[in-house]
């Protein structure tokens, strides 16, 4: 949100946002009423009381489900309908069982974000939809279909040497794979903004202010 945050103090107004992943729960907040600060703030409340213990275990190789964060979705992110929010939103996701993309936003927000943060190894989707990261092309295409001039794409996904999941070949090649994607999807897009974020693990509750900084600085940057 810090990013979001910087560029609409910078002047830089922003129409639509698709979060893939755990860039979808940013999104969702933002886009909710579009407003930043407030979508920093409430974001900033999650705390590890919020998570159990089968949570934070997940970064030893078990996998959890996300509807351990039903609840604190649920409670700041209201009843609101995925396709009801003050700015555009989507989160595309992969049925496992007919490998296919939904766009579908016609469900409450909380549940598509839920659908949407289900990157395996660590996490267990809720049903059968996974993050689809593969879509980048298609991601691209929607947005020029709606007529966007400018489409940013915002990378947090700096190093795959930096995951801890070398035990765990499978995941390791379709990490890399997501970041050849990754790669290979750079021109389809206006600007690729690097945001740094190598120095932070995924349970590092206590890096909000040094998250903050790195996100506020891609923004001035961009």
């Amino acid at each position: 949100p810090s990013f979001i945050k910087s560029l609409t103090q910078n002047g830089v107004q922003v129409d639509e946002v698709i979060g893939i992943e755990w860039g979808a729960l940013t999104a969702a907040f933002y886009t909710l009423n579009g407003k930043p600060h407030e979508a920093e703030w409430k974001l900033y409340k999650l705390a590890k009381k919020d998570l159990d213990a089968g949570f934070i275990r997940s970064s030893l190789n078990k996998a959890v489900p996300t509807s351990q964060l039903r609840k604190f979705m649920k409670t700041n992110l209201g009843s609101r309908s995925a396709d009801k929010t003050q700015i555009g939103f989507n989160c595309p996701t992969l049925n496992l069982k007919s490998a296919s993309v939904a766009w579908n936003n016609k469900m409450p927000l909380w549940q598509k974000v839920e659908s949407c943060l289900a990157s395996p190894p660590k996490f267990e989707p809720s049903g059968s939809e996974i993050p689809a990261l593969f879509v980048l092309k298609q991601l691209s295409a929607h947005l020029k279909r709606s007529g966007y001039g400018v489409i940013i794409f915002a990378n947090v996904l700096n190093d795959v040497k930096s995951l801890k999941i070398n035990s765990d070949w499978a995941s390791r090649a379709y990490w890399a794979e997501v970041q050849r994607h990754i790669w290979q999807s750079k021109p389809l897009f206006t600007d690729v903004i690097e945001i740094n974020t190598e120095k932070y693990g995924l349970f590092d509750f206590d890096a909000k202010n040094g998250l903050k900084q790195v996100g506020e600085k891609a923004g001035r940057d961009a």
